[in-house]
């Protein structure tokens, strides 16, 4: 039995500095759709201005996870993808009206906290791992589904200094993950 997808149950808008570009922004997490993914859209360059966070929209690693998709860039998202993944979100709008998302304090936890306080709503549809913002079928060797809520992973080589990496892991109980990464 697959675990069906989950959007967020409300919408959260945070703003701040970004860390590298300085340049302030301000974003809103919005519920979306069964299928969609996590879409960053830059309002600040027009109507449909969009990407995707999937692992082949990933332009650039220096000092940030940029993503891009023609014109249209978001830079240092992995704060804010951790704590999407981490809180089981699979489909999520994110607006941005500036090009690097906010540094907040340096961690997942601000978003994640949000996320928290209502939590996630269950959709129709199985969640597939070809859906998840951090991997693609594409990038993966051997692709398998797992049982249940765990999925079996195996990633190629990116850089010859690193190896084939393996891990597996469930989807998390909302709140779990906040609790390892900030216990208090």
């Amino acid at each position: 039995m697959q675990t069906k997808q989950h959007t967020l149950a409300n919408e959260y808008s945070f703003e701040g500095k970004g860390l590298h570009t300085g340049t302030y922004s301000h974003i809103t997490l919005k519920p979306a759709p069964c299928g969609t993914g996590v879409v960053f859209l830059r309002t600040d360059l027009g109507e449909g201005k969009c990407v995707k966070a999937l692992a082949e929209n990933v332009s650039s690693t220096a000092r940030s996870t940029t993503i891009s998709d023609g014109e249209v860039s978001v830079t240092t998202i992995e704060h804010l993808m951790s704590a999407l993944t981490g809180m089981g979100v699979d489909n999520a709008f994110i607006e941005i009206d500036n090009i690097e998302v906010p540094i907040l304090d340096g961690s997942a936890l601000p978003y994640a906290r949000e996320i928290l306080k209502d939590g996630t709503v269950e959709q129709e549809e199985d969640r597939h791992l070809s859906q998840s913002p951090i991997l693609s079928k594409s990038k993966m060797k051997n692709p398998v589904h797992g049982s249940g809520s765990s999925l079996p992973r195996s990633l190629p080589p990116t850089l010859p200094s690193i190896s084939t990496q393996e891990f597996s892991g469930s989807r998390p109980l909302i709140g779990t993950w906040v609790r390892i990464l900030h216990p208090r």
